[in-house]
């Protein structure tokens, strides 16, 4: 089982924009747009240049700056159709609007919305205004849906009749359903402009006011690759029912690295005992495999096998560090070590390297009880082809190959146990 990844954008400062926007190389991102002079003094605004014909729909990411009952978008005068934006954070610590949508008024309508009076406090909200309003997908009130076909005014951010100080991270506007504005804040290189680019028309609005915006820092978006699980954990755990399917068939330049706790140690056979991965022939023949055998570290390798000299136990943890036909086997707890080397002669495997049991037919066969295994990176003549760690996605656990980017899961039955 594999799961593939998938690609998102970082912001840096600590913002993720799934939006996927990259703005023109002329213009530079940034984290916000600052307004400046509430009601009409000394005030910016952005004229959006589009007049509204259907029934319009703002969402926006604001954070009030002032205690102002002014307007954060809106038509500059109220004849009908109107469609004002007016938001007050008060002193009081709540969020009151003046709205209105075509004739309707939502006047002094407080709700119930929590907003710190302390303005170094208070943080952004997601907007959402059209018949109704939403506050952080929260319903404040509705009204009937009207057809706005006889306006005539175009929609102004920062001001409609008055305007408001408040800083912004994006704004988009809908005509009906068309989304006919999206706005990002940013400047332009050249002059260091403050403006908002519109990625629909690919056009950059400037401040119409007589004052001068403010804004926040720059933004830097990566392309990098999201990962396809919720967590990294310890460690998997098998009985020896769940295993995972490498895909990577093994030969004489192979190299496995893997960390990990036995969980049982045989004295007789590997049907008892923990087995840490295998893909092979036999004990003995064309193989790469590692199990516990007659209370002690089995190692195959090509057509051969060693015991470790290093004594093993299931309390401490273990690492195997493994280089083509030499091996160091090494108790991680105590730093106790043992080295083992094979002949280099030319081999490969028939089957495929499985963690968690060994792969010597065409269909699964238990071998021994399991294992707990913290991480594994297998190299083909030195280049690293699987870097696997435990993950988890819900309450499922996978291997995460950190090369592909791809997950790879249980191939047995039943579940693994996850670490923490």
């Amino acid at each position: 089982m594999i799961i593939d990844g998938n690609t998102y954008y970082k912001i840096a400062n600590g913002l993720v924009a799934n939006d996927g926007i990259t703005l023109p190389s002329e213009y530079q991102r940034v984290e916000y747009i600052e307004s400046t002079g509430a009601y009409q003094q000394n005030y910016t605004y952005i004229d959006t240049n589009y007049i509204i014909k259907q029934s319009p729909k703002v969402i926006v990411d604001v954070k009030f700056v002032g205690n102002y009952d002014c307007d954060l978008f809106g038509f500059e005068n109220n004849s009908v159709p109107s469609f004002i934006g007016n938001f007050f954070a008060g002193s009081n610590g709540k969020i009151k609007s003046y709205y209105r949508y075509y004739n309707t008024n939502y006047t002094n309508y407080s709700g119930e919305f929590d907003y710190p009076a302390n303005q170094n406090l208070r943080p952004f909200i997601k907007l959402e205004c059209s018949n109704y309003i939403k506050i952080n997908n929260e319903l404040w009130k509705t009204a009937d849906v009207q057809s706005f076909e006889n306006n005539t005014q175009p929609l102004l951010i920062f001001k409609g009749r008055t305007s408001i100080i408040a800083q912004i991270r994006y704004f988009k506007l809908y005509d009906g359903d068309t989304l006919v504005r999206n706005f990002i804040p940013c400047y332009r290189k050249s002059d260091s402009e403050i403006g908002m680019y519109d990625v629909v028309n690919g056009v950059f609005y400037t401040n119409q006011g007589s004052g001068t915006f403010l804004k926040g820092k720059d933004v830097t978006i990566y392309n990098i690759k999201a990962v396809p699980y919720d967590a990294e954990i310890e460690y998997l755990e098998s009985d020896g029912n769940q295993y995972i399917e490498t895909n990577f068939i093994p030969n004489q330049d192979t190299s496995i690295n893997v960390k990990f706790k036995l969980k049982s140690i045989s004295s007789t056979s590997s049907s008892s005992g923990s087995v840490i991965y295998g893909g092979g022939q036999g004990y003995n023949n064309k193989t790469k495999e590692i199990f516990t055998n007659v209370n002690k570290l089995s190692l195959g390798c090509g057509n051969a096998f060693q015991y470790s000299d290093l004594t093993i136990n299931t309390t401490n943890i273990f690492e195997v560090e493994n280089n083509k036909n030499s091996y160091t086997v090494k108790n991680v707890d105590t730093q106790n070590s043992a080295n083992t080397s094979f002949d280099y002669s030319n081999f490969t495997s028939p089957y495929s390297i499985w963690l968690f049991t060994l792969h010597r037919g065409n269909s699964f066969s238990k071998w021994g009880v399991g294992a707990i295994i913290y991480k594994c990176s297998i190299k083909d003549n030195n280049t690293l082809v699987h870097d696997f760690i435990p993950v988890r996605k819900g309450n499922v656990g996978y291997m995460y190959d950190k090369v592909s980017g791809k997950l790879f899961g249980n191939s047995g039955t039943g579940n693994f146990i996850l670490g923490h």
